[in-house]
């Protein structure tokens, strides 16, 4: 018995020991399968432990495959509860048969919690999530407990109480597993980001002085000349060497970004009303470009951030979409919405797209889309910006289709603390 619950521990663990080993180094990535990671993971787990089932009596087969099955259930929402449902059932009318009444009750009520409490569950912290599914689970073999008690009586009160001990604690490994881990692996994401971005601060930071100077020099000269009596065609050359002058000026401007981060306040946002405000400043611009702006903003979303940064990254977003559709009219949306206690911002557009070595490079210095109209300083500042708010940047696309940017930022409020360092929660 002790060896089959080991293993049944063992299985329902096994998916977050590997997590590390495949997703160490590329947490982005995971963030793409994540979803499905979760499923197969429970449906295969469970599956083992149904086939290893832990035997007290011929009448008295317990398992672990409700643990996973729950997590996942919570996770994904009500459907794959369904899908669980449906599996497990079959399974036990199948192969099993004297199971079939106690696992149609408890994957029932795992539909029900699932629909009532799978929302809640996802936004709640951290240590909610840990301490509620462990909860679950206590109450779940305290009804198992009492299930048997009706229906057998008071027998292997011993191994009963083993094996509620052991669900409790695998309930408990399996989420602390899974929060222990995601932690870690955005932690090693953003140290690895981080190192790549070092060079750029130590390049802007080395250079913004020096080419600040003679610039200033040069259109100090430049505004006496044109205050002269010259012909018109120098005054024509000497403004557009003040405009070209502002222009290297704008970009430095945005590159010393990666030296000297704002040190303005950290406020809480409101997402919902900083997109409001941006929507209505690209507003002309996506008029000038027959672009039309469909915004779906959910309410009470805040993030921690300086407004400016968080302005100065979106409205760089935004133009460079509607900038994409090259005055041929289309439709930019935005949608922002909650998952995982992390804030999703999702914008779309219908523009020209871009290729796959175009969107390898996107964000390198001195690479752009536009050719010699652009310096790729734009979206070296977009992911500064949300390196530096503790978000992620994704971006698909697809040449004639378009480009989505997911960005997303942690919940306001949610912090979670392990080995002594504190990270914002996922």
């Amino acid at each position: 018995m002790i060896e089959r619950i080991l293993l049944n521990i063992f299985f329902v663990i096994l998916p977050f020991i590997l997590l590390p080993i495949f997703y160490s180094n590329n947490y982005d990535k995971f963030l793409k399968i994540r979803k499905y990671y979760i499923f197969f993971s429970a449906l295969l787990a469970s599956l083992a432990c149904m086939i290893f089932t832990i035997h007290i009596d011929s009448l008295i087969i317990f398992d672990f495959r409700f643990i996973l099955q729950l997590y996942a259930s919570l996770l994904l929402g009500p459907v794959i509860s369904i899908v669980f449902f449906i599996f497990t059932v079959s399974y036990e009318f199948l192969f099993e048969g004297q199971g079939l009444l106690f696992a149609t009750i408890i994957s029932g009520l795992h539909v029900i919690l699932s629909i009532f409490y799978s929302e809640k569950f996802k936004n709640n912290s951290a240590e909610h999530r840990i301490f509620s599914f462990t909860l679950i689970h206590i109450l779940t073999g305290v009804f198992a407990s009492l299930y048997l008690y009706i229906t057998n009586g008071v027998q292997h009160s011993i191994e009963l109480l083993l094996w509620f001990l052991a669900q409790a604690f695998a309930a408990f490994i399996v989420i602390f597993f899974w929060e222990y881990v995601c932690k870690n692996l955005i932690l090693q994401s953003r140290l690895v980001h981080m190192e790549k971005m070092d060079i750029v601060s130590h390049l802007a930071a080395s250079i913004s002085h020096e080419v600040r100077n003679p610039l200033t020099t040069v259109r100090g000269f430049l505004q006496l000349l044109s205050k002269m009596k010259n012909s018109n065609k120098s005054k024509e050359y000497i403004k557009i060497s003040i405009d070209e002058l502002d222009r290297a000026e704008a970009i430095i401007s945005e590159y010393l970004t990666f030296a000297k981060p704002s040190e303005n306040k950290i406020k809480t946002l409101d997402i919902k009303n900083e997109f409001s405000r941006m929507i209505e400043i690209m507003r002309p611009l996506a008029n000038q470009y027959n672009v039309e702006i469909k915004a779906n903003l959910q309410e009470n979303l805040y993030i921690l951030g300086e407004q400016q940064s968080l302005q100065q990254c979106f409205i760089n977003i935004i133009k460079n979409s509607i900038e994409a559709m090259n005055k041929d009219g289309g439709t930019l949306s935005i949608k922002t919405s909650l998952e995982y206690d992390r804030i999703l911002i999702k914008i779309n557009d219908n523009g020209v797209g871009m290729t796959k070595q175009q969107l390898s490079r996107i964000g390198e210095p001195y690479f752009s889309t536009k050719g010699s109209q652009g310096t790729g300083l734009g979206m070296m500042v977009v992911f500064k910006i949300v390196e530096l708010m503790q978000g992620s940047i994704d971006i698909s696309s697809e040449c004639g289709k378009g480009t989505e940017i997911t960005v997303t930022f942690p919940l306001a409020g949610e912090l979670f603390i392990f080995n002594e360092v504190a990270i914002t929660d996922v």
